[in-house]
């Protein structure tokens, strides 16, 4: 195999660069850097064997704070970062742990179709017998958003 494709899978190297991000998107203040920063980080939360540095560095946390942003692409990435990690079991503990679902409900009513479609996906994948009176709940308003426009 490949010796520079072993070294892209270097779990010291890919906690590092992950550490990076954060530390990034922490520190900067242009948006443009933190809409950047934040994809990167949807991206790798795509790869299951970045789950555990991902909740090491609560990056779960970082996605829900941006739920909350002003901004329609941060909230976009940060949705669709909780999307890519909501499957897994401990990923998706975590984001019901933590206000997850509420949030999540808020951004079925974005003018964002991608960020719609990434909530209603994230919901989906958190269903369980105690979050589906929840999720019901956020359906029928979704539902009666998209009926008034």
């Amino acid at each position: 195999m490949n010796k520079s494709r072993n070294r892209r899978y270097c779990p010291r190297e890919r906690f590092s660069y992950l550490q990076q991000l954060v530390t990034e998107f922490q520190d900067t203040n242009s948006e443009a850097v933190k809409e950047q920063v934040l994809a990167n980080l949807a991206n790798f939360a795509y790869d299951p064997i970045n789950f555990e540095y991902i909740r090491r560095l609560n990056v779960i946390s970082l996605f829900l704070d941006q739920l909350d942003s002003i901004s329609d692409k941060l909230v976009e990435f940060a949705v669709g970062g909780l999307c890519n990690l909501a499957l897994d079991r401990t990923n998706k503990e975590i984001i019901l742990n933590h206000g997850g679902v509420d949030k999540i409900i808020k951004c079925l009513s974005s003018p964002k179709e991608e960020t719609v479609l990434s909530a209603i996906t994230t919901l989906m994948f958190l269903v369980t017998p105690q979050s589906k009176k929840v999720q019901k709940q956020g359906m029928k308003t979704s539902l009666r958003y998209q009926t008034t426009k």
